[in-house]
């Protein structure tokens, strides 16, 4: 490749990072999911299977009388890897979402990097073969200045500490949490995601595990 066109492809990859995200809260998801191949594969903090499901049950998510979704995610940068038509894009990411416990609104923002292999099809488009979460740390604040709330911590202190408040919100919402994500506060299991990520690159095969 030429400088121009690893700019280029570069430039279209960090694009396809941030507008998937866009499609995703806007509720544009025949655009989302035409970010995906269909053999792709998503493992986010309730999901873990193809691109097309996890666009699908993500729709579901919305609630009624709503276009777009409870979360907001706010991308960049992202920086990428490039080997020809494979690429690895690395994209911080804040998600943050709105939630009730009682009255009381609270807002919770998730500090998340999110990694992507990413390859280039014979037409010339760059699609995600991969998207999968590494947990930073998380937090909530108050919405009405005033209010007060109680927070169980017993039971926040059980949870991994790169996501401890999604956790608690998501029992709470009557999720199921699963404690085997790849985080800060467990790099072994980032490693692994690191590994698998350059390994692709470099021009191997990727099996999720599903």
């Amino acid at each position: 490749m030429s400088d121009s066109e690893v700019w280029q492809a570069k430039a279209a990859i960090v694009e396809l990072a941030a507008k998937e995200r866009m499609y995703r809260d806007t509720g544009r998801w025949r655009l989302m999911e035409a970010s995906y191949y269909h053999d792709s594969h998503v493992r986010v903090s309730w999901f873990n299977g193809s691109g097309h499901d996890f666009v699908k049950a993500s729709s579901r998510m919305v609630q009624d009388g709503q276009k777009w979704s409870s979360g907001l995610h706010l991308v960049g940068p992202t920086s990428v890897e490039l080997n020809g038509d494979r690429a690895v894009a690395d994209t911080g990411c804040t998600v943050n979402r709105r939630h009730f416990v009682g009255d009381v609104e609270l807002d919770s923002v998730l500090f998340v990097r999110h990694r992507s292999m990413v390859e280039r099809g014979t037409d010339g488009i760059w699609k995600l073969r991969s998207f999968r979460a590494v947990y930073e740390r998380d937090q909530i604040a108050l919405v009405v200045p005033g209010d007060t709330v109680h927070v169980d911590k017993a039971r926040l202190a059980e949870y991994r500490a790169s996501y401890r408040f999604l956790s608690y919100f998501t029992e709470l919402e009557g999720g199921v949490v699963d404690s085997t994500l790849p985080g800060v506060d467990r790099p072994d299991l980032v490693d692994e995601v690191i590994a698998e990520d350059e390994g692709w690159l470099a021009g191997g095969s990727y099996t999720p595990r599903l």
